[in-house]
């Protein structure tokens, strides 16, 4: 496909002009932004506009493309940032480039479908029987949902899983080479690292430079109603939430990524990217969060089962790992088993029913199941649960348990299939690591243990309630749609470094 056209098919280097161009506007920007100067939002769009126009031929490359997915997911706070634009729902950075970079994807499967083409995810079953229950769900539902008027809210949350399910299949579709898929990871594990960077400052500070970016970039309209209601001290430092909605989903994407960021450091054998990964692993410790230490120990112990013979080779990286930890974050480990082992037990404590909407994560069982027994089979409907809109028969409570959420919402038939999602994922991508002893193995597997661990923490965090981190699941099932294609690496990949076609 041609650049005028839309995105090309042939890897083109970045111009050399375009970083020249690029930090000259930059600073003219910057400039502006900090004197007031006006208009801002033209001298943004020239800006923009004329490095577009130098790094059209790169820019409009499939993998460049899906990487700024990734950045302005990880790097723009979802719910904290929106655009200048009159809606009736609020228009977020990620939402007009995904649905930018879709529109370009469609035309291109339609008009040359021979230079894109949508590549079989081996996800069609769960990802229709997902649809399906939800649909009848929402069928068998309509009378309440425009009784109790959460329309807009169903028709938000589809909305939601529509551009998943876009981002996962564009991903798994784009990177069709080694090279593409390496450049694709490199972004997802430097982005992170950037998170986890700040992070840290925060944790030191409690300044969060992510609240902070509509400064530099007077085009994202800053909402403060977006920003979590607490500054909490935890450990030796502040609980950090950084790019995310709350410092348990900060956990649970810096505790995914860290797979990844091994594959990348193995892979291109260097200190540098070792850093970022003990970067990552720092930051998610400071987090303090339960849910991520859960899944960094389902992941653990699903990359132990999987593949031995790796941990034989890095279990030593583990204590000094630790111990740097202790360093940075003084406090940490002794904050994370006071929160596992609290005075008079954790089991005690979950059970705790504090009344009205707020109560723990056990309390939460019995009501729910007894809600739910009204509804089996397909919920109340997608979406349908907000709880300052249930009535007084329905538990009205936020509930920090995502598999919960599913029972009353899509019933029996959805958990199951929402569960054959997971399991599909996993099983597809353990089967092709299986056998291979390369690094692609290892990235086979932790995108498998990553997936898995999510699922698993969806029973101690509304997770479907945090899109940054949601999307970052799907980002990483869409990798794994690529990665499971490519098949290990070749000599010939490891000696000259070059992409091998899907």
């Amino acid at each position: 496909m041609g650049a005028a056209a839309g995105p090309a098919s042939a890897v083109e280097p970045v111009p050399g002009r375009a970083y020249l161009i690029a930090v000259a506007l930059a600073g003219l920007m910057l400039i502006s932004a900090l004197l007031n100067l006006q208009p801002t939002y033209v001298i943004m769009a020239v800006c923009g506009g004329v490095v577009a126009f130098a790094t059209v031929r790169w820019l409009t490359q499939w993998h460049v493309l899906v990487s700024s997915i990734m950045l302005i997911v990880l790097l723009v706070p979802i719910g904290r940032y929106g655009l200048p634009i009159t809606l009736p729902f609020q228009l977020e950075p990620y939402r007009l480039l995904v649905a930018i970079v879709a529109v370009l994807w469609i035309t291109s499967l339609l008009a040359e479908p021979r230079a894109i083409r949508l590549i079989p995810s081996g996800l069609g079953g769960p990802m229709g029987a997902i649809w399906i229950g939800i649909a009848i769900g929402i069928a068998l539902n309509l009378p309440a949902i425009h009784e109790r008027g959460v329309g807009m809210d169903v028709a938000k949350k589809i909305s939601f899983f529509i551009s998943y399910l876009v981002v996962m299949l564009l991903i798994g579709s784009a990177l069709r080479t080694r090279a593409e898929l390496d450049r694709g990871l490199k972004v997802l594990v430097g982005g992170t690292a950037v998170v986890a960077f700040f992070a840290m400052v925060e944790n030191k500070t409690g300044y969060n430079v992510f609240n902070h970016i509509h400064q530099v970039m007077p085009v994202f309209r800053f909402q403060q109603s977006g920003v979590p209601s607490f500054v909490e001290a935890r450990g030796s430092g502040h609980r950090v939430y950084a790019s995310a909605e709350h410092p348990i989903a900060l956990g649970a994407v810096l505790v995914m990524m860290l797979p990844v960021g091994v594959y990348v450091a193995w892979r291109h054998k260097s200190k540098l990217w070792w850093c970022a990964v003990a970067l990552i692993g720092i930051a998610g410790m400071a987090t303090v969060a339960r849910t991520a230490i859960l899944m960094l120990f389902t992941q653990g112990l699903f990359l132990l089962a999987v593949r031995p013979q790796v941990f034989k080779r890095v279990w030593w990286m583990i204590p000094p790992f630790l111990v740097v930890v202790n360093l940075a974050v003084p406090a940490t480990f002794g904050t994370i088993k006071s929160s596992f082992f609290p005075e008079g037990g954790l089991i005690a404590q979950q059970n705790t029913n504090y009344g009205g909407d707020s109560s723990n994560r056990i309390s939460d069982i019995g009501p729910s199941f007894d809600e739910a027994s009204k509804t089996p089979w397909f919920g109340q409907g997608w979406g349908t649960r907000v709880p300052q809109k249930l009535d007084a028969s329905k538990t009205r409570r936020i509930l920090d348990d995502q598999w919960l959420t599913l029972l009353l919402e899509v019933g029996i038939t959805g958990v199951l299939a929402w569960w054959w999602f997971f399991l599909r994922n996993v099983r597809l991508l353990a089967a092709a690591a299986r056998g291979d002893n390369t690094e692609h193995g290892w990235l086979l597997a932790g995108l498998a243990s990553a997936i898995l661990a999510f699922a698993i923490g969806m029973f101690t965090w509304d997770a479907f309630g945090f899109p940054q981190c949601t999307l970052m699941m799907f980002i990483l099932a869409g990798v794994g749609i690529a990665a499971r294609r490519l098949g290990p690496i070749t000599d010939e990949e490891r000696a000259a470094g070059q992409a091998r076609p899907a």
